[in-house]
């Protein structure tokens, strides 16, 4: 550097000179730019991924990196699409939690605190239920929150919920060892996301049972990874980059359903995008009632299913529903194949039957709230009320009540007995109701 500068002093009044020094300095300014946007990117990544690294590491160099988050954020970069955009865009509706009924559930919330980035929430004090509340980081800065209810009061009918879940959790230890297929119907209630804090090998280690359900045809592959929340009644989803999973040789249950990825529109803006909570599927005896509630009541639209439609014989049936500002999908599924139970035992098959027992006490109408009520998805809206314009237009049953500081508005999809929590902190088009013998968080 000394030896440039003494030859700018001696060169000063020379104009080739000036014109050298000046083009010397513009690219030094330039590459100072180029290294600074760099550094922005590394503090924007590091920002963006760093909650959702696995057990490889936060926000390293290297090999450190969490693959995963890794290639979401390139793939955020690079493409700078439709998906992206639309996440960013207002929505109707965000999905920010749910309750699950447990049987035990410090050991459903501990699942989540041995396995994901996750800290518990302490629960208001409740002479009713036993309650256990986890918020557990889902990436690029989003946390979900997971409440898990154990009750014995609320109306459940002739069904019994501890024996429901002993039923599953058979059944999915006869699903892993390849006793009883591949598949059971109950595996259709989860919550699917794109990325997670996810730890595998400690899973593993500890020995949880998880398997690969399907592959996805994209041309990034990524695996669709799923496994039972311990104590309930409902599965939890991973879609996670092959790449990622093969170095955990998971077991693939990949059954005979009539799946037919080929003719799907490639979901590009779903699979490795930065939405994370992407989608929820239900287990539902009548999946096209369902999926036109999602229209009318939620404002969704159809998108296309990998299974036939009208169904066929012997085949999952299967209607898919999507949030095209926030690519958020509602999927509703009947596995009519694999709905082997002794609890349920019925020429119906086990979801129809136990949709008919759920309807042979609920009363929502009548501000009942029962037990299998506490099995719900929470998504936060702007204002309660063109919902409840909606639902009173088509006469469906509602309970309006308050949780805290938020109004809180619980919704049966018809014919299937899923529920639906929406919370807001606006409503002025109906008055809430006090519910007796429930514990809301």
């Amino acid at each position: 550097s000394s030896h440039f500068w003494v030859k700018f002093r001696k060169g000063r009044d020379n104009a080739p000179y000036r014109f050298l020094v000046a083009v010397s300095l513009l690219r030094a300014y330039a590459m100072a730019l180029l290294l600074r946007f760099a550094s922005c990117l590394g503090v924007a990544y590091c920002t963006c991924a760093a909650s959702t690294c696995t057990e490889g590491g936060l926000c390293a160099t290297g090999s450190g990196q969490d693959p995963v988050a890794l290639m979401q954020f390139k793939s955020k970069v690079q493409k700078g699409g439709s998906g992206a955009q639309r996440a960013r865009k207002a929505s109707k509706f965000s999905p920010v939690g749910r309750t699950l009924l447990s049987t035990d559930p410090a050991k459903s919330a501990k699942f989540f605190l041995d396995y994901f980035d996750a800290r518990e929430v302490q629960a208001p004090a409740c002479f009713h239920q036993t309650v256990k509340v986890v918020e557990v980081q889902s990436g690029w800065g989003t946390t979900f929150t997971y409440v898990f209810v154990q009750d014995v009061k609320l109306n459940q009918g002739n069904l019994n919920s501890s024996a429901l879940v002993a039923e599953v959790e058979a059944k999915m230890d006869d699903v892993f060892a390849g006793r009883d297929g591949l598949y059971n119907a109950w595996i259709d209630n989860h919550d699917g996301f794109n990325q997670t804090s996810f730890k595998y090998k400690k899973a593993l280690d500890d020995g949880v049972q998880m398997a690969i359900f399907d592959w996805t045809w994209t041309k990034e592959v990524f695996g669709i990874v799923r496994f039972l929340i311990p104590s309930t009644l409902f599965t939890f989803e991973i879609v996670a980059p092959k790449i990622v999973l093969d170095q955990y040789n998971l077991p693939e249950m990949i059954s005979d359903d009539c799946r037919d990825d080929a003719s799907m529109p490639a979901p590009h803006d779903v699979f490795g995008a930065t939405v994370t909570w992407f989608k929820t599927t239900m287990m539902a005896p009548k999946p096209g009632v369902a999926g036109q509630w999602a229209k009318d009541i939620m404002g969704l639209e159809d998108y296309p299913a990998p299974f036939p439609w009208p169904p066929a014989e012997g085949c999952t049936q299967a209607v898919w529903t999507i949030d095209p500002e926030s690519s958020y999908m509602l999927h509703f599924v009947l596995s009519a194949q694999f709905q082997s139970s002794q609890e349920l035992s019925s020429e119906k098959g086990l979801v129809a039957e136990f949709v008919d027992q759920v309807y042979s006490f609920r009363n929502l109408g009548a501000g009942a709230f029962d037990h299998f009520m506490l099995n719900n998805l929470i998504l936060r809206v702007d204002s309660l009320d063109p919902f409840l314009h909606r639902i009173q237009a088509k006469g469906h049953p509602f309970l309006l009540t308050r949780v805290g500081e938020e109004y809180a508005l619980f919704l049966d999809i018809p014919q299937n007995a899923q529920t639906v929590q929406l919370r807001s902190t606006h409503v002025s088009v109906s008055e809430p109701k006090v519910v007796e013998g429930v514990c809301l968080v």
